[in-house]
């Protein structure tokens, strides 16, 4: 241990260079033992001697005081006492001072105290590993690690452990039993994950193409091929799905329904026909985006009172159809 007297003209103090650095922006835990003596032998005389405390300071330069970090009460006990600060610089530390001060009228000659066993404690190591990528439908163990007292994730779950499911950027705070905090982020994204579109209907004679994506290691579609695009010309109804699987080994799969229709727009109002003149008789071409009949309107149905001759003009999913 150490003795260190104070008197308004003579301050005794320790500085020392560390060997590890304070980080700025970082937490510790600072402990130090200290009691109190009152007698000293001053130069072959015993003197009664008075508390007082101590103060912590960073220096830039030897023996120079910068910042106060931190400072004791009046240390009075006889026996061992451990104290305890935490310390959260905003700047790097490269050095320290420890001194003796009293700010009251002095009660005796001189001030004494003794100092012994100082402990600087930092957090264990957080880490939830780099930014990842899972299989679709597949979770991942995020283990920020041991050494905490208490975990707090993005979602304000507490247990040490997460398991993601979900593409996204997940955190964790993890806090010690002295009140430290070390904090960590990943990222977790999912493959494959592909979109081959919305259900369509395209005519004869039109192009599309469904792609599953680029960058995949194969390709299987429902029709056998094995390009990253696929392309339908022949009329009719298609279930088209694709399963892709990438690099990691992980498959995805998606579908969609196309139709392939005839170009041409067909429309039927059955055959000519007779009614009685005292009966009305309603044409209904069936379903289409437009109608045009031979006076202008644009129902979809025309009731006939009168004989005569009628036309209707449709617009259907591939063009124009006309019927008499």
């Amino acid at each position: 241990y150490v003795g260190m007297c104070w008197l308004p003209y003579w301050t005794e103090m320790i500085w020392t260079s560390l060997a590890m650095p304070f980080k700025a922006d970082s937490c510790y835990k600072i402990e130090i033992d200290l009691a109190f003596y009152d007698e000293i032998n001053y130069y072959g005389n015993i003197q009664t001697t008075f508390p007082m405390k101590i103060q912590l300071y960073s220096s830039s330069l030897f023996c120079m005081e910068d910042d106060m970090l931190w400072e004791s009460d009046y240390i009075d006990h006889f026996i061992w006492l451990t104290y305890e600060f935490m310390l959260e610089p905003e700047q790097d530390i490269d050095n320290n001072i420890i001194k003796t001060y009293y700010d009251q009228t002095m009660p005796e000659e001189i001030g004494y105290m003794l100092m012994d066993n100082i402990v600087v404690t930092t957090p264990p190591d957080l880490d939830l590993g780099n930014d990842t990528t899972i299989c679709n439908n597949d979770s991942i163990q995020l283990y920020p690690g041991p050494g905490f007292e208490e975990y707090i994730w993005q979602d304000g779950s507490e247990d040490s452990v997460y398991y993601a499911s979900e593409p996204g950027t997940y955190y964790v705070e993890g806090i010690t039993d002295y009140g430290c905090s070390r904090y960590d982020t990943i990222v977790i994204e999912q493959t494959p994950d592909i979109d081959l579109g919305t259900d369509t209907t395209i005519c004869t004679g039109d192009t599309i193409q469904i792609s599953a994506g680029s960058g995949y290691a194969s390709y299987m579609w429902f029709n056998g091929t094995t390009d990253s695009t696929m392309q339908v010309w022949d009329v009719g109804q298609y279930l088209v799905w694709v399963i892709v699987t990438d690099s990691l080994g992980c498959m995805g799969v998606d579908s969609l329904h196309l139709s392939i229709i005839d170009d041409s727009t067909t429309v039927d109002l059955g055959p000519d026909t007779l009614v009685c003149a005292s009966e009305g008789y309603t044409l209904y071409p069936g379903y289409y985006e437009e109608y045009l009949w031979q006076d202008g309107s644009t129902d979809s149905t025309f009731l006939v009172t009168e004989p005569g001759e009628y036309w209707v003009e449709v617009l259907g999913d591939c063009g124009y159809g006309q019927d008499t």
